[in-house]
């Protein structure tokens, strides 16, 4: 962190200053920001990887608008991602009111700070899994440190949360811990059944945990946890995503010129269902307006075409597809949504790197399961 008075300067100066200058105080408060972490983690009750998040979510702040982070701003802008990371990731998260406290900050005041902290991410929270691993092996680097190693240490915890796809034939294990009134536990039963995985459903009782469910998610103790061979995986859509990475569109993205025709006809049937159920003869999802359904799906038009261009093969076309190819196109061009659209030429080498990166992980996991 820089000088308070020259960072201030710079701050000010920034054509996004409205939204840097909301997150200075008069005064530095007396924690530390490692002690204010500390205070976050200890009664935020998040998950582990809503910190990783919530690092790159400052990241993109700083990167967007220019800011100087100091001892004036830091802390205001730390409670405020990690609130928006526990929203965005976890099943139970608590209210703004809750976090304020934890902060040390009015209530008022964090909900303008997260309205600000959104507007400067473009209200863009989804983080990518590469992004993700980036972020943690810097982590990791840096606590490895010598000069930064913590004054008080802990005991190591596991970052469950976005992961690396192994097939779930690379492991012979798979046990899922829920509880029968959970409506979380019962949304993985349901994908696993769907996507006609084998496994071991283990009741919890949750006034007195098993051993397994409290090693298994050490920071939460709740259920859902999906066990698959040594890995353990916990909050519900961050399961679902894990299970999910052997789709259609995973078929898709690492089909080579065997499986390309199989797996573009796949995909093209899980669209039209889509397009005939839930488009239908709309303008947009919402009907004449973007909806949330539509910004749900908003990936197909951009980041589609691109894995489209990577994999060569289009799926998305005028006479396979006329409704969605519409629809795409109508959806890119609303101005709100064009101009923050990522450049197509970087989104495409990401696209590339991305592809290869999960074929390597494919072959490795048909490898171990041998």
């Amino acid at each position: 962190m820089k000088n308070n008075k020259a960072a201030w300067k710079k701050n000010k100066d920034n054509t996004y200053n409205l939204l840097v200058a909301v997150f200075h105080g008069s005064r530095a408060p007396s924690l530390t920001v490692h002690q204010y972490l500390d205070r976050i983690f200890r009664y935020s009750d998040c998950s582990p990887a809503c910190f990783v998040v919530a690092y790159i979510y400052l990241d993109r702040f700083v990167a967007r608008t220019g800011a100087v982070l100091t001892s004036l701003n830091v802390h205001r802008l730390l409670i405020t991602s990690v609130m928006l990371a526990a929203k965005f990731l976890d099943d139970r998260c608590y209210n703004n009111g809750y976090y304020a406290r934890v902060g040390g900050i009015s209530n008022s005041e964090l909900n303008k700070l997260e309205l600000k902290l959104l507007t400067a991410l473009h209200f863009q929270l989804h983080v990518t899994l590469p992004t993700f691993n980036a972020y943690c092996l810097h982590l990791i680097r840096e606590t490895q440190s010598p000069v930064n190693q913590p004054r008080r240490r802990r005991p190591p915890v596991k970052l469950f949360g976005f992961r690396k796809y192994i097939g779930f034939e690379a492991m012979d294990e798979v046990k899922l811990l829920g509880c029968w009134v959970s409506p979380f536990a019962h949304r993985v039963k349901w994908a696993l059944e769907l996507r006609g995985v084998k496994y071991e459903y283990i009741e919890e009782d949750l006034s007195n945990k098993s051993q397994l469910l409290l090693e298994s998610n050490p920071v939460h103790k709740k259920v859902p946890v999906l066990l698959h061979g040594d890995r353990a995986i916990s909050e519900s859509a961050v399961i679902l995503e894990y299970i999910d990475e052997g789709s259609a569109y995973h078929s898709f993205i690492v089909s080579n010129e065997e499986s390309r025709e199989k797996s573009k006809e796949e995909l093209t049937q899980v669209l039209k269902i889509l397009e005939d159920e839930a488009l239908k003869d709309k303008k947009f999802f919402g009907g004449d307006e973007i909806g949330v359904v539509d910004i749900i799906f908003g990936n197909i038009p951009h980041w589609f075409e691109a894995m489209e261009e990577v994999v060569g093969v289009k799926v998305v076309e005028p006479n396979t597809l006329p409704r969605l190819h519409a629809w795409a196109q109508r959806f890119k061009q609303v101005p709100k949504i064009n101009h923050s659209l990522p450049p197509y030429h970087d989104l495409l080498l990401f696209v590339k790197g991305f592809r290869q990166s999960l074929i390597s992980n494919t072959l490795k996991a048909s490898a171990q399961s041998l």
